[in-house]
């Protein structure tokens, strides 16, 4: 039930923006709670890859996020996958 209006919001803020290709809510050990992904995109390894961010403290924050496109970029590069588009 829970996870039903997670991916129902997810899904209405995908709608806002062309720019939001997917979106998701990540549990801090890095299990994905809910998710609206294109096809193809493997929901364990979004999970895994945004494992340990720290997007919480505004110090980090900006430093954190280029990384982690970074390596996002990097992954579903590896895997043949989508990019996913940087805003």
């Amino acid at each position: 039930m829970r996870e039903d209006v997670l991916t129902s919001i997810l899904t209405q803020l995908n709608g806002t923006s062309a720019d939001i290709e997917a979106s998701g809510i990540i549990s801090t050990d890095g299990l994905m709670m809910a998710s609206v992904l294109p096809a193809g995109m493997d929901e364990d390894r979004v999970g895994a890859m945004s494992f340990g961010l720290d997007l919480s403290d505004p110090a980090t924050y900006d430093g954190a996020l280029d990384e982690a496109w970074e390596a996002i970029h990097r992954a579903v590069e590896a895997d043949g996958g989508r990019r996913p588009a940087q805003s």
